[in-house]
């Protein structure tokens, strides 16, 4: 993240970005922020522990059968979800997020975000 030369992106690019509010590497995240200032790229940073903490727990069924423990009604926005649900989904993110509705972020920074993006790349 931090290592990444913004200024090519921005040169040929509309570019925008997005980050999760892992505590773990808030550091790098602020100062990844900073660069995007400094580049003049739009940046949010999301409310929720990590993208896969706006996953729904309808999806996670779907995709994991069984291995979802029947007692997970939802996910906690700012714990970890491998720690929720005793497993990492990362591998199966584009799986997980087919078996989602657009319904189910509704109200969320993300769809927020997702709306800003939508119109930023029509301007």
């Amino acid at each position: 993240m931090l290592h990444v030369d913004l200024s090519v992106f921005k040169e040929k690019n509309k570019v925008i970005a997005v980050v999760d509010a892992d505590p773990g590497s808030g550091s790098v995240r602020r100062k990844f922020q900073k660069r995007c200032k400094e580049y003049k790229i739009p940046c949010r940073r999301l409310k929720r522990y990590s993208t896969e903490n706006y996953f729904s727990v309808n999806a996670l069924r779907k995709v994991f059968g069984k291995q979802m423990r029947k007692e997970i009604k939802e996910l906690k926005p700012n714990v970890k979800v491998e720690e929720q649900i005793g497993f990492s989904p990362k591998a199966s993110g584009r799986k997980i997020i087919e078996n989602m509705d657009i319904k189910e972020l509704e109200g969320t920074d993300l769809l927020e975000f997702c709306k800003n993006v939508e119109r930023y790349a029509s301007e």
